[in-house]
C-alpha cells in the first residue's frame, strides 16, 4: 500500500547543473523606465515572488502560502471580510561589489504599456521585457548571469580565469536566520523557508565539463562559497544554485502514485488512485466524494483517480479531486494543455466513470476495462470533456488486469499502465496504448482495422472536445504488443508512437535502421505517423538485439533527430565509439535520424550486469541542449512473481554533486547525459533508507524542456515518514496508515 510522494525540488537541481537553458515559459525582466517608485532597476514575478534588481542586490517580496486560499474564499464569497494578507521581503546584497553595468538580452516581441495614475511624465510604453540580465564586472573578473528555469528565478557566477571568486559575498538582510543542512542552504522568514540547494560548480577542462566540489559557509548573515578540493585558476569557473520542493500528498486513504506532469507556470499536477475516503479534496472541486465499489478483479482494490494541483513551491494545494465511477479506475498519463486544462488518460471498469454529455462514445464497453480520456478545466471545478474508447474486450491494459500477473510484454511491476497523451498546438488529443478487443473503434484509412492477435497497441488522435475521433488504427502483428510513448516532431506534423512487440510481421519499412524483428521475447518498436490526412505509416523500424528489448521513451530534438530510451537484456545493446557508456548493462539511449534510418549513437548505461534490468523507466527527456534526462525506479518489491530478471538499484553511477549516494536497492535513480553522450552529467539515487521500497504503479512521468522533472511516487510503504521531504511543502506527514 502506497502513497504519492511528489519530486520536484532535487529535478529544479538538475536543471541547474547545465548549462543550455530554454527560453520558453521563462520569467520575464521588466525594465523601471519611472513607471515605478523605488531605486530597482528591474522587476521580475514569479508564483512565489516579486522580485526588484537592483544594481547591488536583490530584493524579494514574498507572500504567506494562506494568501491564495485567502483570496480565493474571498473572491468566491466564503470570506465576506476583504482579508488580511501577509508577506515578507528581504534583500540579498552583493557585498563589497562594484557597480555593474546590467545588460538585458534575449528580449521579447511583445511589450507593456504603463498609464499608472495622472501623472503623465511616468506614464511609459513600449517596455520590451528580457529573458536574461548579465551583471558585467560584478566584482572583479566575475560576471552574474540572470535567467529562469521554469518559474524560478536563477543566478549564475561566472568567475574569470585567474579572478578570485572568494570576491563573492552574499549579504541577506530583514531574513529570520541561515542555515545550512546536508550541503543545502534555508533562508527563515515569517511566512516560510526558502531553501536553495548546494552550489553547482563546473569547468571545462579540455573541452569536458569538469564539477568543482563547491559548498557554502555562513558568517553572521553573509554566505560566501568555499572550494575544498580548489579548481583550476586558469580556466573560467562558473557557479550555479537553484530551489526545489519535495512533499507527501497528505492523504489518510490508500493513495498510489501512476503519473505527474506541468503547466507553463511550474504548477505541480500528481495523478493517482485512492482506495477510500481521505484524500485531501478542495472545496468545489468536480468530484468531492469517493465512488467506492469492487476491484476489477480479485486480485485489486476498489479505487477511483485522484487528482491534485501544487504550486511551484509545494506550498500549497491549489486543487485536488476524485474522478471515478463505483468500480476501479487507474489514471496512466497526463497533460496540460495551452489553456491549463488537464488532460488525463487511463483506463476504467465503471460504466458510471463520468463522461460529458456529446461524447464520443458515452457508454461502457464491456470486457475488463475500456479506455478512458478525461480534460478537467482549469481550476479542477468541472470536465470539459470526457469519453470511454474501447471494445468489447480488455483496452488500456498491458497484458492482463491483475495486480502482480507477468509475461509475454509486461516486465516491470507497473507495466501494465503504461500508455501516454499527448496534446498539440491546436489542442488535439493523442494517445497510445493497448487493446485485447477484437472491435476497437478504428477510423477510415486506418493503417490496420482489425486486431492481429492477442493483444495489440493502438494510436488514435481526438478533438478537443473529446467528441471526435480523427484518426485510430490498431499497430500490430499476430502476437503481442503494446504502445507505450509518443511525440511529435518540431513541426507537428509527424508523430512517432514507440514501444514493444512480440510480433515479427509488425509494422515496419524498407531502409530503416531494423526493417526485420532482431529476436528473442520482445523488440522495441518506432513508428512515424503524417500527423494530417490520410495519416500514413511514413517509417518504422524494430530497436533491439538478438535479446528481450522494449521501448519506453521517445523524444524529438531541434534537430528532428529521434531518441528512444528503453530496456536491453543480454549485453548485446551497440555502443558508439567514444561515447559514456556502462558496458554489459540493461538500459539504453539511441539517437537516430528523422528517417529512423541511421544509429548517431547508441550507449548502455546501469551496474554492468547484462541478466537484470536495474531500473523502471518514468520519465524521459531531451532538452533543447540535446542532454537526454532519464528517471526511474527499481527492486522487485518483493512480489515473488516477478521475473528474475528484473535488477535493483545497487551499483548504478552517481556523480559527485548527487543529491542521494546510497540506495537500499528499491529507490528511485535520476540520470543526466550530456549532448552526443560524451559523458554523464548527473546520477543520484531519491529515497528512504531502508524501506518498502519507492515505486510507481505505472504510467508516465514527465520532464520539462529546462530539465526539471515532475515525478509523482509512491513511497513510505509500512507507514513511515522518513521520505525526504523538504520543509514547508504542503505536507511533510505520511497520514496514511500505511505507505
Amino acid at each position: 500500500m502506497k502513497h504519492i510522494y511528489i519530486l520536484c525540488c532535487i529535478f529544479l537541481f538538475l536543471a541547474g547543473a547545465l548549462p543550455c537553458k530554454a527560453q520558453h515559459n521563462a520569467i520575464e525582466f521588466i525594465e523601471n523606465r519611472g513607471q515605478w517608485f523605488g531605486p530597482f532597476k528591474y522587476k521580475a514575478a514569479t508564483g512565489k515572488s516579486d522580485i526588484f534588481l537592483q544594481m547591488d542586490g536583490f530584493t524579494y517580496l514574498i507572500g504567506d502560502p494562506s494568501n491564495g486560499g485567502k483570496m480565493d474564499g474571498y473572491e468566491h464569497g466564503q470570506i465576506t471580510h476583504a482579508p488580511i494578507l501577509k508577506y515578507h521581503a528581504y534583500k540579498m546584497s552583493f557585498e563589497g561589489a562594484h557597480t555593474p553595468e546590467i545588460v538585458g538580452s534575449k528580449e521579447e516581441p511583445s511589450y507593456f504599456n504603463y498609464f499608472l495614475g495622472n501623472d503623465s511624465s511616468k506614464w511609459k510604453s513600449n517596455i520590451h521585457p528580457f529573458l536574461a540580465l548579465d551583471y558585467k564586472k560584478l566584482y572583479n573578473g566575475i560576471d552574474m548571469h540572470i535567467s529562469s528555469e521554469k518559474g524560478n528565478l536563477e543566478y549564475e557566477f561566472i568567475v574569470q580565469p585567474k579572478a578570485d571568486a572568494s570576491q563573492i559575498k552574499l549579504k541577506f538582510d530583514g531574513v529570520d536566520g541561515l542555515n545550512i543542512k546536508k550541503g543545502d542552504l534555508y533562508i527563515n522568514t515569517s511566512v516560510g523557508q526558502v531553501k536553495e540547494l548546494k552550489p553547482y560548480a563546473f569547468q571545462y577542462i579540455n573541452n569536458v565539463r569538469t564539477q568543482v566540489s563547491c559548498v557554502y559557509e555562513i558568517e553572521k548573515n553573509t554566505v560566501t562559497y568555499s572550494f575544498p578540493d580548489g579548481y583550476d585558476a586558469t580556466q573560467q569557473l562558473i557557479i550555479d544554485p537553484t530551489v526545489v520542493f519535495a512533499t507527501f500528498t497528505g492523504s489518510t486513504a490508500d493513495n498510489w502514485g501512476f503519473t505527474a506532469t506541468y503547466d507553463d507556470a511550474g504548477n505541480f499536477y500528481a495523478g493517482g488512485i485512492a482506495n477510500n475516503t481521505g484524500f485531501p479534496v478542495s472545496v468545489g472541486a468536480f468530484q468531492v466524494t469517493w465512488g467506492g465499489g469492487i476491484g476489477a478483479t480479485g486480485t485489486q482494490f476498489a479505487c477511483d483517480i485522484a487528482i491534485i494541483k501544487y504550486n511551484p513551491t509545494g506550498t500549497a494545494r491549489i486543487y485536488a479531486t476524485y474522478i471515478g465511477g463505483s468500480v476501479n479506475e487507474r489514471p496512466h498519463s497526463m497533460i496540460v494543455d495551452g489553456n491549463n486544462n488537464l488532460i488525463i488518460a487511463g483506463r476504467t471498469c465503471s460504466a458510471n466513470y463520468p463522461v460529458t454529455a456529446g461524447a464520443y462514445d458515452g457508454s461502457f464497453n464491456g470486457g475488463i476495462y475500456d479506455m478512458v480520456v478525461t480534460k478537467l478545466n482549469s481550476t479542477g471545478t468541472a470536465l470539459i470533456g470526457s469519453t470511454f474508447i474501447g471494445g468489447s474486450g480488455a483496452d488500456g491494459v498491458n497484458y492482463d488486469s491483475t495486480e502482480y500477473g507477468y509475461g509475454r510484454l509486461k516486465h516491470n511491476y507497473g507495466d501494465d499502465a503504461r500508455s501516454e497523451v499527448q496534446v498539440d498546438k491546436l489542442g488535439n488529443i493523442y494517445v497510445t496504448g493497448s487493446t485485447m478487443s477484437n472491435n476497437f473503434p478504428t477510423t477510415a484509412g486506418a493503417l490496420q482495422t482489425v486486431l492481429g492477435g492477442q493483444q495489440d497497441g493502438v494510436f488514435f488522435k481526438m478533438n478537443p472536445t473529446l467528441t471526435t475521433l480523427i484518426y485510430s488504427t490498431y499497430i500490430g502483428g499476430t502476437l503481442d504488443d503494446a504502445g507505450y510513448v509518443l511525440t511529435f516532431d518540431t513541426a507537428q506534423a509527424s508523430v512517432y508512437v514507440a514501444g514493444g512487440t512480440q510480433s515479427t510481421n509488425f509494422h515496419s519499412t524498407a531502409g530503416t535502421l531494423h526493417p526485420a524483428y532482431m529476436g528473442d521475447s520482445a523488440d522495441g518498436f518506432i513508428l512515424k505517423f503524417l500527423n494530417s490526412p490520410p495519416y500514413t505509416l511514413l517509417k518504422g523500424t524494430f530497436i533491439g538485439t538478438s535479446g528481450y528489448d522494449q521501448v519506453y521513451g521517445i523524444q524529438v530534438d531541434l534537430s528532428d533527430n529521434v531518441y528512444a530510451m528503453g530496456q536491453s537484456l543480454g549485453g548485446l545493446f551497440p555502443v558508439t565509439a567514444g561515447v559514456y557508456s556502462n558496458p554489459n548493462s540493461s538500459q539504453f539511449i539511441i539517437k537516430l535520424d528523422k528517417n529512423l534510418s541511421t544509429d548517431i549513437y547508441s550507449t548502455v548505461w546501469g551496474s554492468g550486469d547484462p541478466n537484470h534490468t536495474n531500473i523502471s523507466p518514468a520519465a524521459f527527456l531531451v532538452d533543447t541542449c540535446q542532454n537526454v534526462y532519464v528517471s526511474g525506479w527499481g527492486g522487485h518489491l518483493g512480489i515473488s512473481t516477478m521475473p528474475t530478471s528484473v535488477g535493483d538499484t545497487y551499483g548504478l553511477p552517481l556523480t559527485a554533486d548527487a543529491a542521494q549516494s546510497t540506495t537500499d536497492g528499491q529507490d528511485f535513480y535520476f540520470f543526466v547525459l550530456s549532448k552526443n553522450a560524451i559523458s554523464l552529467l548527473y546520477g543520484s539515487y531519491m529515497g528512504e533508507a531502508g524501506g518498502a521500497g519507492e515505486h510507481v504503479d505505472g504510467g508516465t512521468s514527465r520532464f520539462d524542456k529546462n530539465g526539471i522533472v515532475y515525478q509523482a511516487i509512491c513511497g513510505g510503504c509500512g507507514g513511515s515518514s522518513a521520505f525526504p521531504t523538504t520543509p514547508g511543502v504542503w505536507s511533510n506527514t505520511n497520514n496514511g496508515g500505511n505507505c
